[in-house]
């Protein structure tokens, strides 16, 4: 019962194990029934109660990480990153800035969440350009940020302007004294994720709503309110 209790745990914080988590249970199974009998077999020896505590609790932390290293992830890396970057995350929230956000780890993303919960907006959109395949954007690849925020999108319009209509939207970027206008499908900044590529210029749209993924994050987010 204790397998399985910790087995459905690991699976709230690590959900992405795709096809291969049917495999999961199984594995519990296993280890369950090998460590349950190497601990009986061991109480025939007649320990004292204090160490068969002892033994049995040994047994279940060995069978416990057993059971977190054989958890697939299908994203977000394996489990022992994803608790060392919320570790790390943790460890660095006096260095999170507002305006460090496009750069933000996944974890990093969730303490900065809590440390600005008053200031967010609806969601954050990033706006990805690349057009690095022609010759006057020797830099290619940069991102923009885009706060949706109270019906308005909120920008930095020394480098962007953005104009929107049913029909199209008119994205105009000023780069080192020119401006590269590109125009699209009216919904395109609406679209949560996805993009548009040609021969010359690739744009990627992706939305934060500025949700959580995985019970991880809820974990670690529920940790920084009550210790931050």
């Amino acid at each position: 019962m204790l397998a399985f209790l910790t087995e459905s745990f690991y699976l709230w914080l690590f959900p992405y194990t795709g096809d291969v988590g049917i495999l999961c249970w199984p594995i519990t199974i296993i280890l369950a029934s090998l460590f349950g009998y190497i601990f009986f077999r061991l109480l025939k020896n007649n320990y004292k109660n204090w160490q068969a505590f002892a033994i049995g609790a040994v047994l279940l932390l060995v069978q416990s990480v057993l059971q977190l290293l054989t958890l697939p992830q299908e994203a977000y890396g394996t489990p022992l990153s994803q608790i060392a970057e919320a570790t790390r995350a943790y460890n660095k929230y006096e260095k999170i800035k507002y305006s460090d956000y496009p750069v933000f780890t996944d974890a990093e993303r969730v303490v900065f969440m809590y440390k600005f919960k008053g200031e967010l907006p609806e969601s954050f959109i990033k706006l990805t350009l690349d057009s690095s395949k022609v010759k006057y954007d020797p830099s290619g690849q940069r991102t923009y940020v885009i706060e949706n925020r109270n019906g308005l999108r909120k920008y930095d319009t020394s480098k962007l302007q953005i104009i929107e209509s049913d029909s199209s939207t008119i994205i105009s970027e000023y780069r080192t004294n020119d401006t590269f206008t590109y125009k699209l499908y009216g919904d395109f900044m609406n679209m949560k994720a996805g993009g548009y590529d040609d021969r010359i210029i690739s744009l990627l749209i992706f939305e934060d709503d500025l949700t959580f993924h995985t019970g991880i994050e809820k974990l670690l987010y529920s940790i920084v309110k009550v210790i931050k």
